[in-house]
């Protein structure tokens, strides 16, 4: 079911800009100050006490985060006419990568500085004991400048209170979410952060890509069985590639131990192969890593 879009006082609507299944998107324009913003409505009423506190843990999360320039800023939010939660953001006129790799892929280099920024964000989400659970394309949009925000908390989670998967996203999810073994970690979100970034390069989900499946549940037990498909690039790196295949790896204890560390992987592959590093953004966090000791001379 698709929302309607709700008369908002102090806001004009504009078009509608997608549509989920818990949720639409909606194009207004802000009156005061004059700015194009996107509007996400409840398909359904709020009328039960979970999906209020669904809204609000939604919105908190993002206030939380939204001082980061890889994640778009809250504005407002609240229940509207016919009880109907909604959150007022920034608009991402770029769309999202869902749209891109329909028609596009991205270079290696352009996908280690998308990976390098959002892990940046990543990393902040985490420090402030969030969980995101449902990293993928369509979650990555892009301002009318092509930064890349990490967007959409809607089943986001405390650290402390992921305990059932749910409502995760099928080709993205990492194989212990799957399973039911953990219902998202930090370490679910760094597979799922690989996996977005893998189909930047190749056009599809990584197991969707090495394998034909029939149906989600049988999508589901490739990625909890099978061997994380090869990326067949010419024109990518092999040590990129290990980073996502570390990144991917089926046990999360084998991927890296925050996505700061994801990070700085991808800077240092960066820096090997095209010469520059993409900045981190973190608070606390310098942009580069610090510089190598020199080696030791030989002795006399």
């Amino acid at each position: 079911m698709t929302a309607e879009p709700p008369s908002l006082p102090g806001y004009d609507y504009v078009r509608t800009l997608s549509a989920g299944g818990d949720a639409t998107v909606f194009l207004y324009r802000q009156r005061t100050p004059d700015r194009p913003v996107a509007v996400k409505v409840s398909n359904g009423r709020l009328t039960d006490r979970r999906a209020r506190m669904r809204l609000r843990t939604e919105t908190s999360f993002m206030a939380d985060c939204s001082d980061h320039p890889h994640i778009p800023t809250i504005y407002e939010s609240g229940v509207t006419d016919d009880d109907r939660g909604y959150l007022v953001m920034e608009y991402a006129a770029g769309g999202s990568y869902k749209e891109f790799i329909r028609i596009s892929r991205l270079t290696a280099d352009q996908a280690l500085t998308v990976g390098i920024q959002i892990a940046g964000a990543l990393y902040c989400v985490h420090l402030k004991g969030i969980i995101h659970r449902d990293i993928k394309p369509g979650n990555i949009v892009l301002s009318d400048r092509g930064n890349p925000m990490l967007s959409d908390f809607g089943i986001a989670a405390s650290i402390y209170s992921a305990k059932r998967a749910e409502g995760f996203s099928t080709p993205w999810a990492a194989p212990e979410v799957l399973s039911g073994v953990s219902g998202g970690s930090e370490a679910s979100d760094i597979y799922s952060l690989g996996a977005t970034l893998y189909a930047l390069l190749v056009g599809h989900s990584p197991f969707e890509y090495g394998y034909r499946v029939a149906d989600s549940h049988e999508l589901a037990r490739v990625i909890i069985g099978r061997e994380l498909p090869r990326i067949r690039r010419d024109d990518v790196p092999e040590a990129f590639e290990a980073v996502l295949r570390k990144a991917m790896s089926k046990r999360p204890e084998d991927r890296y131990p925050s996505a700061l560390a994801f990070a700085r992987a991808m800077q240092a592959v960066q820096q090997r192969c095209y010469r520059h590093q993409t900045p981190v953004t973190a608070d606390g966090v310098p942009p580069y890593p610090p510089p190598a000791p020199p080696a030791p001379s030989p002795s006399a």
